[in-house]
């Protein structure tokens, strides 16, 4: 999904891979990653001269078995005890 208006472009993204690589210091694990994107562009003169983002990262490390979704809630909910 695109959304443009003026000098700004906004794009939703749906980004689906495996994990072949070297990730941020983890190596390939061969699983799959289904997760969402945000990035927010300012154009001038035909080219981006800004760019900010925001990622699911939550989503990507709890599928890379980096993250046990059931201990992160656990926690969150202690914090607001």
């Amino acid at each position: 999904e695109l959304i443009a208006d003026g000098e700004k472009i906004a794009v939703r993204l749906r980004i689906r891979g495996t994990h072949q690589g070297t990730f941020l210091g983890v190596p390939a694990t061969g699983r799959e990653v289904d997760f969402r994107d945000m990035t927010i562009c300012t154009v001038r003169d035909g080219k981006i001269v800004s760019q900010s983002g925001l990622s699911d990262s939550m989503t990507i490390f709890a599928q890379l078995g980096l993250l046990n979704p059931s201990e992160l809630l656990a926690a969150a909910q202690s914090a607001a005890d």
